[in-house]
């Protein structure tokens, strides 16, 4: 293809084996050969094939595995985070040697959080509201010494390096043991980061918002918002997203309605509807959403009889979701999970369907053009509301 011809040209040997992901709900698959700011090019069964960014909606990677890397961490306002093995912070620079690009020379402005601690995972709630909370001052955050949660303190932070964090406080400057410390959070203004041009995961669990991508041999070299240039070796991707500004999963958005009803009040009507209130991204225990033998990174848990409005305002075109009852439940309670699923577009039904545990997983790809409010109700069976685990996966919506 002349298109090639213009491209840097690359080995085939060592590239990897992708799976591409379009807007219009298709799959290419094949041996990756070149990524640019317009076009991705993969060779499989039928050829090369090139496909416009702007058509893309992510790149996934086979060979790499999940693998988080328990350990410290540092966080940018963009919400990049890397994992790391050193960290300075001197005069407005932070210099951060991390396990997955080398050694990153960035603003301190750019950096939001540091996790000192990478131990304690029974930390990691505490650490997270922390972390995300709006703060006028610094915090230096530290273990509680009953080792059941997270304390903090106010004040200005200084130097980071060595052995030692410096911290004003209350006036006086002071140096902490960086091993009696758990994490430092930086006073920042809550600006929203522009939106990604593509949004990398590793297998570390490395997250990186890059604002343009190029792969050279071997590697994507990426450009953060900072203007900081780092390469990321093939071999450590999983998924290169560039679904910002063209797909809104429904996992990542409010809905301006949410309702739910018990087949026998128990409790209160309050206490019921924060008990079986809608999840994100997990079941009601806190799993992780398993549905048709796998498990999923995105979507919305659902228990019968629930009701969920979202504001579409007439932007997108198409719904899509993949809609079952949870595995594990399916395991747990086998024989039950029946829910009557009804999804609806400014109050006219686009689909009507019973769901049953024993039912394979059933694929949503609706009609949306102009809708602007997107209902979806999880009505009770004819079982009552027992083991009624409804997971949407994947649920989005697509300009």
């Amino acid at each position: 293809m002349e298109l090639v011809s213009l491209l840097s040209p690359l080995l085939v040997l060592g590239l990897p084996n992708v799976h591409l992901s379009l807007l219009d709900g298709s799959e290419r698959s094949g041996m990756l050969r070149a990524l640019t700011d317009r076009h991705v090019v993969v060779t499989g069964s039928d050829g090369e094939t090139a496909v416009e960014l702007s058509r893309l909606v992510e790149i996934r990677f086979d060979g790499p595995a999940d693998e988080f890397v328990a350990g410290p961490r540092v966080y940018l306002t963009d919400g990049t985070t890397l994992a790391l093995r050193e960290i300075r912070i001197a005069s407005q620079q932070a210099t951060i040697e991390t396990l997955s690009a080398g050694p990153v020379l960035l603003p301190l402005a750019a950096v939001q959080a540091v996790r000192l601690n990478g131990a304690a995972p029974e930390l990691d709630s505490d650490w997270e509201m922390l972390r995300v909370r709006t703060t006028r001052r610094d915090l230096v955050i530290l273990p509680k010494k009953s080792g059941d949660g997270l304390q903090f303190t106010r004040g200005v932070l200084g130097a980071v390096g060595g052995k030692t964090v410096s911290f004003v406080l209350g006036g006086d400057s002071i140096k902490i043991d960086s091993e009696r410390l758990f994490g430092i959070v930086y006073a920042r203004t809550g600006k929203t980061a522009d939106a990604p041009f593509c949004a990398l995961r590793l297998a570390n669990g490395d997250r990186i918002s890059a604002q343009s991508v190029e792969m050279t041999d071997g590697s994507l070299r990426l450009r953060l918002s900072t203007g900081t240039g780092v390469s990321i070796p093939l071999e450590q991707i999983v998924v290169a997203d560039f679904s910002a500004g063209k797909i809104v999963y429904l996992s990542d958005v409010d809905p301006i309605h949410f309702d739910y009803r018990s087949f026998i009040p128990l409790l209160d009507p309050e206490s019921e509807k924060a008990m079986f209130r809608f999840r994100r991204n997990a079941t009601m225990d806190g799993r992780a959403l398993r549905l048709g033998g796998r498990t999923w990174e995105r979507g919305l848990w659902i228990h019968s009889r629930s009701e969920l409005v979202y504001r579409l305002d007439g932007d997108y075109r198409r719904f899509r979701a993949l809609m079952g009852i949870d595995d594990d439940r399916t395991r747990a309670r086998p024989g039950r999970g029946d829910v009557q699923v009804v999804i609806s577009g400014d109050g006219r039904a686009l689909f009507e369907r019973n769901v049953r545990w024993s039912h394979e997983p059933v694929p949503l790809d609706l009609d949306v053009t102009g809708v602007r409010e997107l209902e979806i109700l999880v009505d009770f069976g004819s079982e009552g509301d027992i083991s009624d685990w409804l997971d949407l996966v994947n649920a989005r919506v697509v300009k």
